[in-house]
């Protein structure tokens, strides 16, 4: 197959394209995933009382002192979606490790 200069082109257009998509999709997800929710400044307020007193104590201040669990980074060892993020607060972790 013989390529034309407008042939070459428009594949150097596509494969720059597709480039530019790997490097832009990341920093887009995030973007997607930061604004996803918005909090009031009372609810974020209430949600630090609870976590002084029901989960600073194992998890820490910053929420990084279990190994394998950062929760102000969203890494849980067990959760794989709100769901079950809902449950493990509200029922423990499946080892019983956590009240």
């Amino acid at each position: 197959m013989k390529y034309t200069p407008l042939k070459r082109s428009t594949w150097c257009q596509r494969q720059l394209l597709r480039v530019i998509s790997l490097f832009l999709m990341p920093a887009l997800l995030q973007a997607q995933e930061v604004s996803d929710h918005q909090y009031s400044s009372e609810a974020i307020q209430a949600g630090l009382a609870i976590y002084s007193r029901e989960c600073a104590l194992c998890h820490g201040p910053q929420g990084d002192l279990v190994s394998g669990i950062n929760l102000r980074l969203g890494q849980f060892r067990t959760a794989s979606s709100d769901e079950d993020l809902r449950q493990v607060i509200s029922n423990g972790a499946a080892q019983g490790q956590m009240p």
